[in-house]
C-alpha cells in the first residue's frame, strides 16, 4: 500500500468512525465502551466487508461485549 493510499484510508476510516461514534452515543451511550467502535469500524473497512454483512458484525460485537 502506498503512503498516499494509507493516508486516505486513515482519513476515510476516521471520518466514518466519528460518525458512527456520535450515532452510538445518541442511542447506546449507556454502555460506555466507545473505543470498541473505533476498532470495529477499522476492521470493517480493512477487510472490505459488504454492507449486507453489517448485521453479523453487530451481533459479533455484542457477543464480544457479553464474553468480555
Amino acid at each position: 500500500m502506498s503512503q498516499k493510499t494509507a493516508v486516505i484510508f486513515c482519513v476515510w476510516t476516521a471520518v466514518w468512525c466519528a460518525i458512527f461514534y456520535f450515532i452510538y452515543e445518541i442511542f447506546l451511550g449507556q454502555f460506555q465502551v466507545p473505543w470498541v467502535m473505533f476498532v470495529c469500524m477499522t476492521i470493517f473497512f480493512a477487510i472490505k466487508m459488504q454492507p449486507r454483512q453489517l448485521g453479523a458484525a453487530i451481533i459479533c460485537y455484542f457477543c464480544g461485549l457479553a464474553w468480555g
